[in-house]
């Protein structure tokens, strides 16, 4: 009795299908991990500005001091954490504010860091893509 094998031609064409499908998944799931890393961002801005809610109720205005609200940035990766943001006031006033969240690398290696904001309203938007 004779075993049939496989050709050098068969196996590379598994190879070359394997290829194919590996390459249509990475593609399909590259944008996950930023879209997971604006979730923190969102939450930590939404964080923020309930802080600066309670800040104004007491004071009567906003502030941009991060201390005078209690908002403790998470740690980021260079600290020991995981956050990939920083965090800052951009502007505060009687009436308004803006809190910003600036992505401390480049997710995607597009050249583009990932930049959010939220305003005393409660509106967050990406004003820079990654």
């Amino acid at each position: 009795m004779k075993l049939k094998g496989l050709s050098l031609i068969d196996v590379v064409i598994t190879m070359g299908i394997i290829g194919l499908l590996a390459s249509i998944a990475v593609v399909g799931f590259s944008g996950l991990f930023s879209k997971a890393q604006a979730t923190e961002a969102e939450q930590n801005l939404s964080h923020m500005k309930n802080m600066e809610e309670a800040y104004k109720l007491r004071h009567f205005e906003y502030t941009t001091d991060l201390k005078a609200i209690s908002f403790a940035a998470p740690l980021q990766e260079k600290d020991g954490g995981t956050s990939m943001f920083e965090y800052e006031v951009e502007s505060a006033s009687n009436t308004a504010f803006v809190g910003k969240a600036t992505a401390v690398k480049d997710f995607d290696g597009d050249g583009q860091i990932m930049v959010m904001t939220i305003n005393e309203k409660g509106k967050i938007e990406t004003t820079v893509e990654d």
